[in-house]
């Protein structure tokens, strides 16, 4: 959580007032930024909203998956790092849990102690647009063709 939260920090610090949304992707994680941008195009950065792909447990609202990657905006950063309890301030440990959980559910907790809400990113089909696993473990196994 570390350099996650540096980063948020730093985006803070030095970024917040030049981009609409940021992106957390890992190095493995593939994009396509037209759809992306296309996806957020009627969304508001004023908003304190992110998006990805959502995972019901552990978080109320649930989380977002780091793995699939997830946008936050303008305001979710802004809040994340401004809100005014110290209790629950990204600044402050007690916004993270006291026992090991992954980065992106604990991300996910914080952000709902802010009030940042956990945007729902499916299409008119209700189909995902953020993906966590390889592509093959998206389709169903018995369509996949043995080599």
């Amino acid at each position: 959580m570390a350099k996650n939260k540096r980063s948020i920090l730093h985006i803070y610090s030095s970024h917040l007032n030049n981009y609409d949304w940021f992106l957390k992707a890992d190095d493995d994680t593939y994009v396509i930024v037209e759809n992306l941008r296309h996806f957020l195009r009627d969304k508001d950065q004023n908003e304190a909203i992110y998006f990805g792909r959502r995972f019901k447990p552990f978080v109320k609202q649930g989380f977002m998956s780091g793995g699939a990657g997830y946008v936050l905006s303008r305001q979710a950063v802004r809040s994340l790092v401004q809100y005014g309890n110290s209790t629950t301030s990204y600044l402050n440990s007690k916004c993270e849990p006291t026992t090991f959980i992954g980065e992106d559910v604990q991300l996910g907790h914080c952000l709902e102690m802010v009030g940042v809400k956990a945007g729902d990113t499916r299409d008119s089909e209700g189909k995902e647009r953020f993906f966590p696993l390889r592509p093959e473990d998206h389709i169903v196994r018995g369509n996949i063709p043995k080599k």
